[in-house]
């Protein structure tokens, strides 16, 4: 409970004010599993590193290369290092909410790229999801406007509660609409 009320303060203090009488009925950021391909490239550069061994004399594989043996090691390492950074970077700094007025976009640090949808422009909703989508609940989300624009989000948690979420409070605010 307290870590979904951090959250919400944290997410509603990164995009641009709440209306007065707007409140957050959902909210999602990137799934971990943007973390398996650093994971399975660190793993394959540590078992290169092990099988072929920088310190066998007998194997030429690393030791015709034009560099010394001290950046054979630390080469892979600092461009692993790199990708677990790009990856870390983008799960913090994307978020998605649902509002009972507006679907709000945040993704990116260094190249921000905000979007918000009324939730009466929303025309479509679409979810796709692999096999291992399913299993570990993550998947790619496409909202398409009435304006025209198509907003992709990709590999974002929860995917198919996000879509239920923007259907319910679409519903919820045409028929409020449709009563005053």
């Amino acid at each position: 409970m307290i870590v979904l009320t951090m959250e919400l303060i944290i997410v509603t203090t990164t995009y641009s004010p709440l209306l007065a009488t707007e409140r957050v009925s959902y909210a999602t950021k990137k799934h971990l599993v943007i973390f398996v391909p650093p994971l399975v490239l660190s793993l394959m550069v540590w078992l290169m590193q092990q099988f072929f061994g920088v310190d066998n004399r007998n194997n030429q594989l690393l030791s015709n290369m034009f560099l010394s043996k001290d950046w054979q090691v630390l080469l892979p390492w600092l461009a692993i290092l790199y990708l677990w950074l790009k990856q870390l970077l983008s799960y913090l700094s994307a978020s998605y909410l649902v509002t009972d007025r507006r679907v709000m976009l945040r993704e990116g640090f260094v190249l921000l790229r905000a979007s918000e949808i009324n939730l009466l422009n929303v025309g479509d909703v679409s979810v796709e999801q692999s096999l291992f989508g399913r299993l570990f609940n993550y998947g790619s989300v496409s909202i398409n406007s009435f304006g025209g624009g198509t907003e992709i989000l990709v590999l974002i948690a929860g995917p198919n509660a996000f879509k239920q979420q923007i259907m319910t409070n679409q519903l919820l605010l045409t028929s409020k609409i449709s009563k005053s």
